[in-house]
């Protein structure tokens, strides 16, 4: 029995004719004449168990599982392709001009589309809407469509608190990191490492390292520093460990290294230095500079207690300075060996002092006055009973005032010369009178 599908159309003289289509198949037929569908505007409808399951408008959109579609191909439902692998779509679809392919506006779940130039869609729970993510072929823009510079990812953030990108590892020791990558080789990154709670970075080694707690090392990578900033130099490198070079140019006392550091009145280093060879050393150099430049330069401040600009100590050693000067020592006082004030001197030592040459500037009257005729000198008998009632030389101090204040170098050889110059008039007066007397003598003698 033969089972066929009578299409029947009408033409425009009423006459109505029939072309028979096997359910086995047709054989003649002529691809330019022969078709299964309207002549008119009518749609296309095709149905199985009395239900519309594909249908054609007049204009040309195809509904699979809708009478209204609204594209070229409208799918209310799931489309599976297969023939091709997972991970290659191509291989299942065709996608052809993907420009002119479109886009789905509507569906249950998720689809793939383009809505804006150069964006990537995203699925809002009812329809595909412009994202926030961005490609022009040249750069990724995370909610920007500019680039800066030569960066190929940009991301910009308007949040007026914390803001920009997360690397985000679940790892319970997983390292967090930003690489940096020439030729497919990654030579350096920064990480944050989940164990110590450091963040460093790397770059042929590991070679910064900022805590948890915001200590930062520098080359020192095995252990934990309770410094803010710890500093380990190069083995076998004889450079600076820290080099400043100030690039102010004027005239204005610009400072290389600037430290303070008060823990508590009278606690805290400023600069601490030990060196096995210099503890500290100060350098200045003023080239042209006509005024006073200072290699080192002390002061001390305050409203109590002792203040010293400069301490110096030694010991252990075959010979111990604590101060050592080889040109000229200007201060406006100075104490060797002791702390004790030396109130109203400019030099204090506490000890012995030798020295080849010793000289004194004194600008008080020097006692050449004592050989003025008008200068008054005490008869010895006078002289004598000075001595016996003060146990000393008029004008000379005693021994008590020695003892509490001490001896003035100066003013002593003045009293000391005024002394001799008074001892020489007394000798010239005792040898006059000598004189007189031999002469006497003699005259008795003769006679």
């Amino acid at each position: 029995m033969i089972v066929f599908v009578a299409l029947l159309f009408c033409m425009p003289n009423n006459k109505v004719y029939a072309q028979n289509w096997l359910l086995t198949g047709n054989a003649g037929t002529n691809s330019n004449t022969d078709y299964i569908g309207t002549s008119d505007s009518k749609p296309l409808k095709i149905k199985t168990n009395n239900q519309v399951r594909m249908y054609f408008k007049s204009s040309g959109d195809v509904g699979i599982g809708t009478q209204t579609p609204t594209s070229k191909l409208h799918v209310n439902g799931v489309i599976t392709a297969t023939g091709g692998t997972s991970t290659d779509w191509n291989t299942a679809y065709s996608w052809g001009n993907h420009a002119l392919a479109g886009y789905l506006s509507s569906e249950s779940d998720p689809q793939v589309g383009v809505i804006s130039l150069n964006s990537l869609s995203k699925w809002n729970g009812s329809s595909l809407v412009t994202s926030n993510i961005t490609s022009n072929g040249t750069f990724v823009g995370i909610n920007t469509t500019t680039g800066i510079g030569a960066a190929q990812l940009v991301v910009s953030s308007a949040a007026t608190g914390f803001g920009g990108m997360t690397v985000n590892t679940t790892g319970a020791s997983g390292l967090p990191f930003y690489g940096y990558a020439n030729n497919n080789l990654v030579t350096a990154w920064t990480y944050l490492d989940q164990v110590t709670g450091s963040w460093g970075v790397y770059n042929q080694g590991n070679h910064l390292y900022l805590e948890n707690d915001g200590d930062m090392r520098l080359g020192s990578a095995t252990t934990t520093t309770d410094s803010k900033l710890e500093i380990l130099g190069k083995v076998g490198n004889t450079s600076n460990v820290v080099n400043v070079t100030g690039s102010y140019v004027g005239n204005f006392d610009a400072k290389g290294i600037n430290s303070t550091f008060i823990a508590n009145p009278g606690y805290g280093y400023g600069v601490y230095g030990t060196g096995g060879y210099m503890g500290v050393r100060g350098l200045a150099d003023a080239t042209t500079y006509t005024g006073i430049a200072y290699g080192m330069y002390g002061a001390a401040t305050g409203s109590a207690g002792t203040r010293i600009g400069v301490f110096g100590i030694a010991s252990g050693g075959t010979e111990n300075w604590g101060g050592y000067f080889s040109t000229k020592v200007y201060a406006t006082e100075m104490r060797i060996g002791s702390v004790q004030a030396a109130t109203g001197y400019l030099l204090s030592v506490d000890g012995k002092v030798i020295c080849e040459e010793l000289r004194i500037q004194n600008s008080t009257i020097w006692p050449d006055y004592v050989f003025n005729e008008d200068y008054k000198l005490k008869s010895l008998d006078e002289l004598e009973k000075e001595i016996q009632a003060a146990n000393h030389l008029p004008g000379v101090p005693s021994a008590e005032e020695v003892k509490e204040n001490g001896v003035a170098v100066g003013e002593m050889q003045r009293i000391m010369m005024e002394k001799i110059e008074e001892l020489t008039l007394y000798v010239i007066q005792l040898k006059k009178e000598n004189d007189k007397l031999n002469a006497r003598i003699n005259q008795v003698e003769n006679k």
